[in-house]
């Protein structure tokens, strides 16, 4: 051995097992439990009415990707009927007994 590795003892600790790490204490807790009783009503209040507005705007947002998915297979399955058409049309040409 060139530098004798191997006769030293091994720096690493490798069992094949993810370490845990200790989680560190989370001081304060939730924003939510920090809040005054009045700005807990406020934003509560705030959720209530934002909340149809934000599924409504999902259930549009939704509906637009699946239009845009529709139209890109609609393109794909158009281009893949050109290839047909022409793999047909280029081996009508090459033999003659199919005509």
């Amino acid at each position: 051995m060139r530098n004798q590795d191997f006769e030293r003892p091994s720096t690493v600790i490798s069992d094949r097992r993810k370490r845990k790490h200790a989680r560190a204490e989370h001081a304060g807790g939730f924003f939510y439990d920090g809040l005054t009783p009045e700005l807990r009503s406020s934003l509560v209040d705030y959720t209530r009415r934002a909340a149809d507005g934000a599924r409504a705007n999902g259930r549009a947002s939704l509906q637009a990707q699946e239009a845009e998915k529709l139209a890109r297979r609609e393109d794909h399955i158009t281009v893949l009927l050109n290839k047909a058409v022409e793999q047909y049309a280029y081996a009508k040409e090459i033999y003659k007994e199919w005509a």
